[in-house]
Protein backbone atom coordinates (compact mmCIF):
# COMPACT_ATOMS: atom_id res chain seq x y z
CA UNK A 1 0.00 0.00 0.00
CA UNK A 2 1.13 3.43 -0.89
CA UNK A 3 1.38 6.24 1.31
CA UNK A 4 -0.65 9.53 0.11
CA UNK A 5 -0.32 12.75 1.01
CA UNK A 6 -3.56 15.26 1.23
CA UNK A 7 -3.11 17.78 -1.35
CA UNK A 8 -3.14 20.58 0.93
CA UNK A 9 -0.08 19.46 2.96
CA UNK A 10 2.23 19.00 0.04
CA UNK A 11 3.57 21.91 0.13
CA UNK A 12 3.94 21.96 3.80
CA UNK A 13 7.75 20.91 3.91
CA UNK A 14 8.61 23.98 1.32
CA UNK A 15 6.75 26.35 3.76
CA UNK A 16 8.50 24.91 7.55
CA UNK A 17 11.89 25.22 5.50
CA UNK A 18 11.54 28.24 3.71
CA UNK A 19 10.72 29.92 6.71
CA UNK A 20 13.37 28.49 8.97
CA UNK A 21 15.70 29.90 6.25
CA UNK A 22 14.40 33.01 5.65
CA UNK A 23 14.54 33.43 9.81
CA UNK A 24 18.35 32.48 10.22
CA UNK A 25 19.35 33.88 6.98
CA UNK A 26 19.04 37.17 8.70
CA UNK A 27 21.02 36.55 11.39
CA UNK A 28 23.86 34.93 9.69
CA UNK A 29 26.86 36.35 7.88
CA UNK A 30 25.84 36.08 3.69
CA UNK A 31 28.81 34.12 2.81
CA UNK A 32 26.62 30.93 5.30
CA UNK A 33 23.49 31.94 3.91
CA UNK A 34 24.96 31.16 0.64
CA UNK A 35 26.48 28.43 1.35
CA UNK A 36 23.53 26.50 2.83
CA UNK A 37 21.55 27.84 -0.52
CA UNK A 38 23.50 25.96 -2.71
CA UNK A 39 23.98 23.03 -0.23
CA UNK A 40 20.28 22.71 0.09
CA UNK A 41 19.20 22.73 -3.69
CA UNK A 42 21.87 20.32 -4.18
CA UNK A 43 20.10 18.33 -1.47
CA UNK A 44 16.53 19.19 -3.49
CA UNK A 45 18.15 17.98 -6.48
CA UNK A 46 19.49 14.81 -4.95
CA UNK A 47 15.99 13.60 -3.48
CA UNK A 48 13.51 14.61 -5.89
CA UNK A 49 13.05 11.37 -7.11
CA UNK A 50 12.20 8.37 -5.06
CA UNK A 51 10.21 7.19 -1.87
CA UNK A 52 7.93 9.53 -0.34
CA UNK A 53 10.20 10.50 2.57
CA UNK A 54 12.72 11.87 0.26
CA UNK A 55 10.09 14.00 -1.94
CA UNK A 56 8.94 15.21 1.59
CA UNK A 57 13.05 16.18 2.20
CA UNK A 58 13.70 17.92 -1.42
CA UNK A 59 10.65 19.74 -0.77
CA UNK A 60 12.34 20.85 1.96
CA UNK A 61 15.04 21.46 0.96
CA UNK A 62 13.96 23.28 -2.09
CA UNK A 63 11.94 25.90 0.19
CA UNK A 64 15.35 26.16 2.50
CA UNK A 65 17.16 27.04 -1.21
CA UNK A 66 14.93 29.85 -2.17
CA UNK A 67 14.45 31.40 1.07
CA UNK A 68 17.92 31.19 1.87
CA UNK A 69 19.24 32.57 -1.15
CA UNK A 70 16.36 35.60 -0.79
CA UNK A 71 17.64 35.93 2.06
CA UNK A 72 21.27 36.33 1.69
CA UNK A 73 20.51 38.55 -1.38
CA UNK A 74 18.43 41.07 0.70
CA UNK A 75 21.19 41.15 3.57
CA UNK A 76 24.00 41.80 0.76
CA UNK A 77 22.24 44.70 -0.38
CA UNK A 78 21.66 45.92 3.12
CA UNK A 79 25.14 45.28 4.03
CA UNK A 80 27.68 46.52 0.77
CA UNK A 81 28.36 49.70 -1.24
CA UNK A 82 28.42 53.19 -0.49
CA UNK A 83 25.72 53.82 1.87
CA UNK A 84 26.36 51.45 4.51
CA UNK A 85 30.02 52.29 4.10
CA UNK A 86 29.70 56.05 4.88
CA UNK A 87 27.24 55.30 7.95
CA UNK A 88 30.05 52.96 9.47
CA UNK A 89 32.17 56.19 9.48
CA UNK A 90 29.33 58.60 10.56
CA UNK A 91 29.30 60.52 7.21
CA UNK A 92 28.25 63.37 6.22
CA UNK A 93 27.54 63.42 2.65
CA UNK A 94 24.67 65.09 -0.01
CA UNK A 95 22.40 62.37 -1.23
CA UNK A 96 19.70 61.86 -3.77
CA UNK A 97 16.34 60.21 -2.56
CA UNK A 98 13.39 58.50 -3.53
CA UNK A 99 10.62 58.97 -1.26
CA UNK A 100 8.79 55.74 -0.66
CA UNK A 101 5.96 56.39 1.53
CA UNK A 102 4.39 59.61 2.75
CA UNK A 103 6.84 61.15 5.62
CA UNK A 104 5.11 61.00 9.05
CA UNK A 105 5.35 62.92 11.80
CA UNK A 106 7.17 61.09 14.58
CA UNK A 107 4.11 60.27 17.00
CA UNK A 108 6.67 60.47 20.38
CA UNK A 109 8.97 63.64 19.46
CA UNK A 110 7.11 66.91 18.63
CA UNK A 111 8.84 68.51 15.36
CA UNK A 112 10.53 65.41 14.46
CA UNK A 113 9.85 63.47 10.79
CA UNK A 114 10.06 60.22 9.65
CA UNK A 115 10.57 59.48 6.05
CA UNK A 116 10.98 56.01 4.48
CA UNK A 117 13.43 56.49 1.22
CA UNK A 118 15.65 54.93 -1.13
CA UNK A 119 19.10 56.38 -2.09
CA UNK A 120 19.58 56.65 -5.78
CA UNK A 121 23.13 58.06 -5.62
CA UNK A 122 25.55 59.52 -3.16
CA UNK A 123 28.38 62.27 -3.47
CA UNK A 124 31.29 61.41 -2.05
CA UNK A 125 34.04 63.15 -4.00
CA UNK A 126 31.53 62.55 -6.88
CA UNK A 127 28.36 61.18 -7.57
CA UNK A 128 27.73 57.59 -7.19
CA UNK A 129 24.98 55.60 -7.77
CA UNK A 130 22.67 53.97 -5.15
CA UNK A 131 20.08 51.61 -4.68
CA UNK A 132 19.62 51.77 -0.48
CA UNK A 133 16.90 51.19 1.29
CA UNK A 134 17.61 54.48 4.38
CA UNK A 135 15.32 55.44 6.91
CA UNK A 136 15.36 59.84 7.62
CA UNK A 137 15.14 61.42 10.67
CA UNK A 138 14.35 65.24 9.89
CA UNK A 139 13.59 68.32 12.16
CA UNK A 140 12.17 71.18 10.11
CA UNK A 141 10.06 72.06 7.65
CA UNK A 142 10.32 70.61 3.89
CA UNK A 143 8.42 67.64 3.67
CA UNK A 144 5.04 68.04 4.47
CA UNK A 145 3.50 67.67 0.81
CA UNK A 146 5.51 65.29 -0.52
CA UNK A 147 4.64 62.26 -2.23
CA UNK A 148 5.66 58.88 -2.68
CA UNK A 149 8.13 58.44 -5.64
CA UNK A 150 8.98 62.16 -5.46
CA UNK A 151 12.87 62.50 -6.02
CA UNK A 152 15.15 65.28 -3.29
CA UNK A 153 18.38 65.75 -2.62
CA UNK A 154 19.24 66.19 0.99
CA UNK A 155 22.63 66.97 3.02
CA UNK A 156 22.57 64.61 5.93
CA UNK A 157 24.62 62.44 8.24
CA UNK A 158 24.42 59.18 7.76
CA UNK A 159 24.56 56.30 11.08
CA UNK A 160 24.49 52.74 11.04
CA UNK A 161 20.80 51.54 12.02
CA UNK A 162 20.09 48.95 14.64
CA UNK A 163 20.79 45.34 14.26
CA UNK A 164 17.67 43.62 12.36
CA UNK A 165 16.30 47.23 10.71
CA UNK A 166 15.51 46.69 7.30
CA UNK A 167 17.25 49.75 6.12
CA UNK A 168 21.01 50.19 5.27
CA UNK A 169 21.17 53.61 7.06
CA UNK A 170 19.72 55.99 9.35
CA UNK A 171 19.94 59.45 7.76
CA UNK A 172 19.93 62.62 10.15
CA UNK A 173 19.09 65.53 7.89
CA UNK A 174 21.02 68.30 8.05
CA UNK A 175 18.31 70.75 6.75
CA UNK A 176 15.12 70.50 4.33
CA UNK A 177 14.70 68.88 1.48
CA UNK A 178 15.70 69.96 -2.11
CA UNK A 179 13.37 69.25 -4.64
CA UNK A 180 13.99 67.34 -7.63
CA UNK A 181 11.36 67.30 -10.17
CA UNK A 182 7.66 66.39 -9.65
CA UNK A 183 6.58 63.05 -8.84
CA UNK A 184 5.54 60.45 -11.05
CA UNK A 185 2.19 60.66 -12.09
Amino acid sequence: ASLRVAPQWRLAPVAVGAGLAAALGTLTPVRVTLSCAVAAAVLALACRRGPLGMRILAAAAAGIAIAAGSAAWHVHRLTTGDVPRLAATNADVVLALRLVRDPAPAPSTPGLMIVDATVTAVEDGRWQPADSPVLVLSYGSGWAGLLPGQRVMLRARLSRPRPGDEVAAVLDARGPPSLLGRPAW
